[in-house]
């Protein structure tokens, strides 16, 4: 388990299928001109989904998929952007973004259900130690070798119905997040760029951003796609 210590705490601030259900209600209504219909709503899930145990490291979500990788991450910005009491996106110009070729999911338009990872490929502070900070570059090939499902924009599901988890960002208890599904091109010249989503702790805001895939830090996650 990736996370030894507050794995109750945690837990507590994730939310049940139900209660993620009634906030894309909410969401579809302010966010989304209510683009999803009452069918969709209504089917979103079976009822034996919902007795699931909810953790950190294996928590079921609603990812909702509006047709095009641009759309969609419009779309959840919105949600991310007006759940937050803060936040800034520094990558506009979305006609860069592709998923990888390789070991990653697409969906078809609404609501599927995911079980994502949010902690893989990271370790707490208090049980890290200096080879444990990797690249992106160099986890994604690890994540290609293991076969792993790397996780795209479901990520910006997962913290768009969670924004009291995302708070808790700090990179030592809770991580800061890749979207290791996808390349992001023309920031830095030729330079192979990587998005990322995370909670700035100084400035009390939430950051949308780009930098490079070479990076390394012991404080990212590069979450995975379970089942």
């Amino acid at each position: 388990m990736p996370i030894q210590a507050d794995v109750e705490h945690y837990s507590r601030l994730l939310l049940s299928l139900d209660e993620q259900l009634a906030l894309l209600r909410q969401y579809n209504t302010t966010y989304w001109d209510s683009r999803l219909t009452e069918n969709e709503l209504t089917q979103a899930f079976s009822l034996e989904e919902t007795s699931r145990q909810q953790r950190i490291d294996d928590l079921t979500v609603l990812h909702v998929e509006f047709g095009s990788l641009r759309e969609t991450l419009e779309m959840w910005w919105r949600v991310i952007a007006g759940e937050q009491p803060r936040s800034e996106r520094k990558v506009y110009d979305t006609s860069s973004l592709r998923l990888l070729d390789f070991n990653v999911r697409s969906y078809s338009y609404g609501i599927n259900l995911v079980r994502i990872n949010l902690v893989a490929h990271w370790k707490p502070q208090s049980e890290r130690k200096f080879w444990d900070e990797r690249s992106l570059a160099e986890t994604r090939r690890q994540a290609h070798a293991a076969h792993e499902t790397l996780a795209q924009l479901e990520l910006m599901s997962a913290y768009g119905l969670h924004p009291t988890l995302m708070r808790e960002q700090n990179g030592r208890d809770v991580p800061y997040t890749w979207l290791p599904g996808i390349d992001a091109f023309g920031f830095a010249g030729d330079k192979a760029q990587a998005l990322y989503l995370w909670w700035v702790q100084l400035s009390e805001k939430a950051e949308f951003n780009a930098r490079r895939a070479s990076y390394r830090s012991g404080k990212w996650a590069t979450p995975v796609i379970l089942g």
